[in-house]
């Protein structure tokens, strides 16, 4: 029996200005939702495929409206490797609500050519807003939440011809969406990964670092022969879940982690068979699990007779995690030489804003400014690169609160970059929740936003929901243009 299932990472979109020249850095990431349901799939006797549209495609980007571009292989690719494998289902990964579109055209390009095919979908805009996911007709399931154990069953069950659906789908019936029931969240999150599938592509490795880094200031302490690069992001869930943030609504408040000695062995195994010599850390809970630190201990033990990697940061680490409540929050400088031995290209530090009434991460009475310029100048003490991770915008925001965040950070010793990032609405977040209840938008206003390019560094004056007028909000973003 035929048991082949292919998994598509499609293509993204970013953000043009009006000479269509890109408003951020464009990027591809190593896809996690492919590694670990396609891992629980080969565990359960599955053949899988994958492809990645924008690591394949890197270089073929296309206008989509005025306001964004499409970049990544052709959805017609996506047709033709059907053709060739014949698989029983496709899987696709709906992450950000911003990229919804590029699901849709993928799923209504494979289901014109292929109307029996089962398409599958998920990730956290999929397990959020399936409604909308399902809404044009063309994707058969939604996976909510996590799809390890949901997925094998799934295609399971469509493999039977039964009607008995696993929990944590989602699909149309007579018109309306149903669910089969909502799944807890794993527990353990140890299972295998699909690592050579996901990595390897045509005898070569998929992801390189000149595409995947978001500025230049992750070539540190690289050496320009370092092309390979992985994400690492061994922990899930959040108990912080900022008002932005849509993560924690799929994953939880607490920190589930893979364990250090998992983390350890697949950087050991990624660095010494695969060559990867970058390696990024994605998960944004980073520090503060102990099993971070004991992943860490063990990294610098290895490194000190494999010295030639690097361990870069991009997510922002919280800085709490630097000034432990329990030495009184002062600055914990056995953690920062942790960090250094562990081989810390640059560390990026999640600040955000100084304002209190939008930042839950830093309580300032406790960690004032100042204290966070003496943790810049401890890392750059240490030979590490310093980054600070902010936003404007923030509904009800004024002009005098953005410029004192701006001569903050003006005011500090030791800081190399500064990347700022527009507070976009996602649903599932306080201020989606907020924005329905006051009225800022309805759903399907906020649909034909999205459809014009709503996007994280392109911010339509109908949703400038703070009170600085959009075309300050415009020459602030030209200020820092480098920055985003």
């Amino acid at each position: 029996m035929n048991e082949r299932v292919l998994f598509v990472a499609p293509a993204k979109m970013y953000p043009v200005n009006a000479d269509g020249k890109p408003l951020q850095h464009i990027r591809e990431n190593v896809s996690l939702p492919a590694l670990t349901v396609l891992g629980s799939l080969k565990s359960a006797g599955f053949e899988t495929e994958f492809m990645d549209l924008c690591a394949e495609g890197f270089y073929n980007q296309t206008p989509v409206n005025k306001n964004t571009y499409r970049f990544g292989l052709p959805d017609e690719a996506v047709v033709e490797r059907i053709s060739e494998t014949k698989p029983i289902a496709l899987l696709v990964t709906s992450m950000f609500s911003t990229e919804q579109q590029m699901v849709d055209d993928l799923a209504a390009k494979v289901k014109a050519s292929y109307p029996h095919l089962p398409i599958i979908v998920g990730g956290i805009h999929a397990t959020l807003k399936p409604d909308w996911t399902l809404e044009a007709g063309n994707i058969d399931y939604i996976v909510l939440g996590e799809g390890e154990e949901t997925v094998p069953e799934l295609l399971k069950v469509l493999q039977l011809g039964t009607q008995d659906l696993p929990k944590g789908v989602a699909y149309k019936k007579n018109g309306r969406v149903e669910e089969s029931g909502r799944r807890p969240l794993i527990t353990n999150l140890n299972r295998p990964w699909a690592l050579e599938e996901v990595l390897l592509n045509n005898g070569g490795y998929r992801y390189n670092d000149d595409y995947s880094r978001r500025s230049q200031i992750y070539t540190h302490l690289t050496d320009v022969k370092w092309v390979r690069n992985f994400s690492l992001y061994y922990s899930r869930g959040c108990p912080i879940h900022c008002d932005y943030c849509a993560s924690s609504e799929r994953d939880g408040l607490r920190v589930r982690h893979i364990g250090s000695k998992r983390m350890f062995n697949d950087l050991k195994f990624l660095h010494e068979v695969y060559g990867v010599k970058i390696f990024y850390n994605q998960a944004d809970t980073f520090g503060f699990h102990e099993y971070d630190i004991k992943f860490l201990k063990e990294l610098s033990i290895y490194r000190k007779d494999n010295p030639n990697f690097v361990l870069n940061n991009p997510n922002a680490f919280f800085v709490r995690i630097f000034f432990p409540s329990r030495d009184g929050y002062e600055l914990d400088e056995e953690l920062l030489d942790l960090y250094a031995g562990a081989g810390l290209n640059v560390m990026t530090l999640a600040v955000e804003t100084f304002n209190q009434r939008f930042n839950k991460k830093i309580n300032f009475d406790k960690i004032q400014p100042e204290k966070i310029d003496e943790l810049l100048t401890a890392i750059h003490r240490r030979g590490i690169k310093t980054e600070l991770y902010m936003m404007y915008a923030f509904p009800g925001q004024t002009k005098e609160e953005l410029i004192d965040d701006e001569k903050t950070i003006e005011s500090f010793s030791h800081l190399d970059e500064v990347a700022w990032q527009s507070c976009m609405i996602f649903p599932g977040t306080e201020y989606w929740r907020e924005g329905l209840r006051e009225g800022w938008f309805t759903e399907e206003s906020y649909k034909r936003t999205l459809k014009e390019g709503y996007f994280f560094h392109q911010l339509p004056e109908r949703f400038n929901f703070s009170q600085i007028p959009t075309s300050e909000l415009r020459a602030f973003r030209n200020r820092h243009a480098p920055n985003f």
